[in-house]
This record gives C-alpha cells, sequence and structure tokens, in this order.
C-alpha cells in the first residue's frame, strides 16, 4: 500500500516517480488507462472492447495506450506481431502518434512496412488485416502446427524486420519523447 501522501500527488506526477524510461508509461497504463478500458468492458456488459468503447478515451489515454501496446508487441514478437494481434487495430493512431513525437525515421520506416505488407494503409479490422497478411506472406504467420517447410517456405517480409530493428534502435528516443509529450500533457492525468 502506497502512503497516502504519494495518492494525494496527480497521477502524473506518481508516473514520473517511477524507476527507468518505461517507468511513466507501464504506471499510467496500469493506473489510468486499464482501469479506464475495464470500465467500460464492464459497462458494455462484456470482456471484448469496441473501436467506439475505446474512441471514448481521450486523445490522451489513447496515446499511452497505443505507445503501451505498440511496445509490448514488438520487443515481445516484432512488428508483425503487433499487426497481427489486435493491437494493430490502433496502428494508425500510433503512426500518428509517432509523427507527433517527432520520431520521423521510426514513421517512415513503419509507412513503408505497411506499404510492403498491406499495399496501403494498414486496415483497422483485424479479420482484413490478418487476411491481407496471410495473402502477404502465404501462410498465417504464427503457428503452432510445427510445420517447418511450410513456414520455412513462408515469405520473408524485410521492410517489417527493417521496421522492427529501427524500434529497437530508437526505444530509448521513443520513451524519451513519451515522457517530454507526458510533460506538456499533465493537466489529463491528475
Amino acid at each position: 500500500m502506497s502512503p497516502s501522501w504519494f495518492r494525494r500527488q496527480p497521477l502524473w506526477e506518481r508516473a514520473f516517480r517511477q524507476r527507468g524510461l518505461y517507468g511513466p508509461l507501464h504506471y499510467l497504463f496500469d493506473h489510468a488507462v486499464r482501469p479506464s478500458l475495464e470500465r467500460l468492458a464492464k459497462a458494455s456488459g462484456g470482456s471484448e472492447l469496441t473501436a467506439a468503447a475505446i474512441n471514448t478515451l481521450s486523445r490522451e489515454y489513447r496515446v499511452v495506450l497505443v505507445v503501451y501496446e505498440f511496445t509490448a508487441e514488438v520487443n515481445n514478437g516484432g512488428l508483425v506481431q503487433y499487426l497481427w494481434n489486435s493491437s494493430g487495430d490502433h496502428a494508425e493512431e500510433l503512426f500518428e502518434v509517432v509523427r507527433e513525437l517527432g520520431l520521423d525515421e521510426l514513421h517512415r520506416s513503419l509507412g513503408v512496412a505497411a506499404l510492403e505488407i498491406f499495399g496501403v494503409t494498414v486496415p483497422s479490422v483485424l479479420r482484413e488485416r490478418r487476411d491481407s497478411m496471410m495473402r502477404y506472406f502465404g501462410t498465417h504467420p504464427f503457428n503452432d502446427d510445427n510445420n517447418w517447410e511450410r513456414l520455412g517456405g513462408m515469405k520473408d517480409a524485410p521492410a517489417a524486420e527493417a521496421a522492427t530493428t529501427k524500434f529497437h534502435a530508437s526505444e530509448s528516443q521513443l520513451l524519451q519523447h513519451f515522457n517530454e509529450w507526458l510533460s506538456s500533457h499533465q493537466g489529463a492525468f491528475l
């Protein structure tokens, strides 16, 4: 249990007391965004959230959400995993946030990867995105059937790999820019 003086501090201030570059992002996700998502899910009578429900979050909360999802997914399995999973539903907004944070090289790299895999912008509908990815790769990019011969013949995604590499090279810069953004948006996290 946190001391009472800590709980009385504004949320943004508590976030900045967290250690490491990821500290503020994770704190805001755990203590602001996740509880808001849980309330929205409960209000809708289920555990699945619709895009319309997520869009009721403030712009600042959605920034935290998309940066959190992106960093978690890419660190876990690369850009292809991010795009394959439901977090990829927010890819277009993430691209806007990356540009807003001033990470032009990462933004370009993500755009090139989207163009390579989808031919246009990233579809926001999970089924459409997965269908496009299966057409591009010639198979399901994540498969548990251990069919190594089929998976070995899967088409490479050099731009997606390059974007993943660019993310890892600019990860600390992304988090620094996010923390600077947070400093200028403190009023949203009281």
